[in-house]
């Protein structure tokens, strides 16, 4: 055997090779200077069982990975916990075939790490020893190594595009996967892909599989609560999981109120080597001191969307700078934008599980009485804008009260914030009303009573021309409980009416009557004779909605006599509206007239186009009614310009209602369609569910018209019981009488035709009990 002479002029793995003569000669050679043949490198983390399923992002990965003639570089960006680095791996274990020359890995987020160790174990995994002395060199050995090669590089962890492009293979056919918190838009070619948190289905299959527990129609609910309270992020799932596996005594829904019910869920969301409160102290402790305050300062913003301003009064800087503080958490992960307001301002939010943390920092870090600083000036902007918008609805003709200004003055700031309110207050109004809401909340469990009279009165401004039931409801019900607390009679009855105001407005009859009933009551012991009208006529119209108009018209009447008193000329307009829609209900269609036009004159004269908007609407209703759809449409066309112009979505949507029932009077089907169509769609955004089942009713006229009977019958079904449920007499019955006519002579028409009838009899609307009368005798 012969040593083969290391200073020829082949070549093999860079060394010459070249074979001298007794390879000629049949003696046995030794080529002792060729690397040892070993498998290509495949250095990745075992793959996740339990694997979070994310189909669309999977699919993402690996369509990129297709035919390209650069190296591809994809960048999974996240908040700390998403699952990230299980996606990646996953990924890396997918695509092994198509990187046949390796696939590397390193974990960048786990410890302190250095490019040149990092690359020194890359060349290792490749068979080629570093020799570089230098970061420099050692990079360059490590492209010279990968060129011409098929390698993947899965780097987890990265925090900044500079540490990591030293890392990522440079030619054709290579590809690098990279996770990071903030996005890395810098990375060369870089293409990002977001990863969110789970939708619910996929947390629930998730942490059944983690739990070893079968999810089914008995324990679907628990598991909703369970992954609701883990915000849906992975990690925090995986914790769940694993904790339900060890605790033979817990389930689901045990496990979610143990943490509903605990100071910080923190607390709960760990097991071992497992913590979200580390995960996301991470991400904290990588921001600067001014970002780290700006977090905690969000804490107090608890609500669960944010504007951009919100930093500015609670770390008094400019708006300009609160925007950039959001911005950088927003990079950071920390943040997140979840959509554009109606005035075209991004609003934000803190995951769950994100504002804990800041809570918690929040408490241990920042004295209690700065805390109570940063909240107080916080309601005082929220208050001073809140008046700015209820000031523009009252200058643009909707009749509400602007409260004062919490904080006179230029505040040329939040000049351009003004300006935006000013134009779209509604909008502005609709989209922000949950941090409102939580200032109302904080002034009204202090107990500082002018300042919770001031927010609502400019609330209510804005609520009552809104859909939103149930805030308006938390207003009314929380000056109450500050009245009752102070021991203040005259708030207490104010807040009574408002509130039995709000359940009348939205169906609740019941307990709008014993609130009001409460309210008059009240008002009639303090001896104030203007807050009592002013409560008949409310109570007036409820008694009207719920068919008992007798009663109602002589309350009216009372009413109106001491308005015309005391000159109360929009009370007056009020009342006057309010006959108008009894003489309607009872088919009184001269009186109706005479109380509308009335009604409307005294609307224009106090400038409240809102509600001369609404009165509009009520007329066409009447002249349609009697026959005279025709004349109904200007009125219609005026109103919906108004509701148009001071940005009321929901009335606009109530007249294009009329409008289509008018429309399909005259046999304009297609254009009736289109409009309920849109105010449908209107209803279910904003979740009227009344107001959508009168839109469905005038849709089974048009069905009616069009020959589908078949189609109309059960929309008209669903509609006449569920006006029947909300006890609205005059609804039903007008969907009994379209409901009777369509229905095959029978039994069920007969029974139809006598519920009209009682309906008609308790109306006092005698041609409504002739008609059905008529009906129901060849029947």
């Amino acid at each position: 055997m012969s040593e083969v002479d290391k200073q020829g002029s082949g070549a093999i793995a860079g060394r010459d090779t070249r074979i001298r003569g007794e390879y000629a000669a049949g003696r046995d050679v030794v080529i002792n200077n060729v690397p040892e043949s070993r498998p290509a490198p495949f250095a990745v983390p075992l793959d996740i069982s339990d694997f979070a399923d994310r189909t669309d992002e999977f699919s993402d990965i690996l369509e990129m990975f297709g035919e390209s003639a650069a190296p591809v570089v994809v960048n999974l960006f996240g908040p700390g916990g998403i699952g990230k680095s299980a996606l990646a791996v996953r990924a890396a274990h997918r695509l092994r075939d198509r990187f046949p020359d390796g696939v590397l890995y390193a974990a960048l987020g786990t410890e302190s790490w250095q490019t040149a160790d990092i690359v020194a174990e890359f060349l290792y995994l490749l068979g080629r020893p570093a020799d570089g002395t230098t970061e420099s060199r050692l990079v360059a050995e490590f492209r010279a190594a990968v060129a011409g090669r098929r390698i993947l590089v899965v780097l987890d962890g990265a925090v900044s595009a500079d540490l990591t492009v030293p890392l990522l293979p440079t030619t054709a056919g290579s590809g690098a996967i990279v996770t990071s918190r903030p996005p890395l838009p810098s990375l060369p070619g870089a293409e990002l892909i977001e990863v969110p948190v789970l939708p619910e289905p996929d947390s629930m299959a998730l942490v059944g599989r983690l739990a070893r527990v079968k999810i089914d129609a008995s324990n679907a609910d628990q598991a909703a609560r369970l992954v609701r309270m883990c915000g849906r992020l992975p990690l925090a799932l995986r914790v769940a999981g694993a904790k339900l596996r060890t605790r033979a005594d817990w389930d689901m829904g045990r496990l979610a109120d143990r943490m509903a019910a605990a100071a910080n869920r923190l607390d709960l969301l760990q097991i071992g080597d497992l913590e979200v409160r580390a995960t996301l102290l991470t991400s904290y402790s990588e921001r600067d001191p001014g970002e780290q305050r700006a977090l905690r300062a969000l804490a107090l913003a608890d609500d669960d969307e944010f504007p951009g301003w919100v930093l500015a009064p609670l770390l008094q800087v400019s708006v300009a700078e609160s925007e950039r503080l959001v911005e950088r958490l927003v990079h950071a992960q920390l943040v997140r934008v979840t959509r554009v307001d109606g005035t075209g301002l991004p609003l934000y939010r803190l995951h769950d599980l994100v504002r804990d943390l800041a809570r918690e920092l929040l408490a241990d870090t920042d004295p209690a009485a700065e805390r109570a600083a940063m909240a107080l000036r916080l309601n005082d902007r929220y208050l001073d804008l809140l008046s700015t918008a209820a000031r523009a609805l009252r200058d643009q003709g909707s009749g509400g009260h602007a409260a004062d200004p919490a904080a006179p003055g230029p505040d040329d700031d939040f000049a351009e914030l003004r300006g935006t309110i000013r134009r779209a207050p509604v909008a502005w109004f609709a989209s922000g009303r949950d941090g409102i809401l939580a200032s109302l909340g904080r002034v009204a469990e202090e107990g500082r009573l002018d300042q919770v009279g001031r927010f609502a009165d400019a609330m209510l401004s804005l609520l009552i021309l809104t859909p939103f039931a149930e805030d308006r409801i938390r207003v009314h019900r929380l000056v109450l409980e500050a009245g009752a607390r102070a021991g203040d009679r005259a708030r207490l009855a104010g807040a009574r009416r408002d509130l039995g105001r709000a359940f009348r407005d939205f169906g609740r009859y019941a307990e709008a009557r014993a609130e009001l009933e409460a309210a008059i009551a009240d008002f009639a012991d303090l001896g104030d004779a203007g807050a009592l009208a002013e409560t008949r006529l409310i109570y007036a119209v409820l008694l009207r909605s719920i068919g008992e108009n007798e009663a109602a018209r002589e309350v009216v009447l009372e009413s109106l006599a001491h308005f015309e008193a005391t000159g109360e000329t929009g009370w007056q307009a009020y009342a006057h509206r309010t006959l108008g829609i009894i003489h309607r209900d009872q088919a009184d269609w001269a009186a109706a007239g005479v109380a509308f036009d009335r009604a409307l004159e005294l609307f224009r004269a106090v400038g409240d186009r809102h509600r001369e908007g609404i009165c509009l609407v009520h007329y066409g209703s009447a002249l349609r009614q009697q026959g005279e759809p025709g004349r109904a449409l200007p009125l219609y066309s005026r109103a919906r310009d108004i509701f148009a112009a001071l940005g009321f979505a929901l009335w606009e949507a109530v007249t294009n209602v009329h409008r289509a029932a008018s429309l399909t009077d005259l046999e304009v089907g297609e254009e009736a369609g289109l409009l309920l169509d849109r105010a449908l769609r209107t209803f279910t955004d904003i979740g009227d569910l009344r107001w959508a089942d009168i839109a469905e009713y005038h849709r089974a006229r048009l069905d009616l018209r069009s020959g589908d009977v078949a189609g109309a019958l059960p929309r008209l079904e669903r509609s006449a019981s569920r006006f029947r449920e909300l006890n609205e007499p005059y609804s039903e019955s007008l969907v009994l009488l379209t409901l009777a006519q369509a229905q095959a002579p029978g039994p069920a028409a007969r029974f139809t035709l006598q519920r009209l009838i009682e309906n008609a009899r308790r109306l006092g609307n005698p041609m409504l009990e002739s008609t059905a009368e008529r009906l129901l005798g060849p029947r």
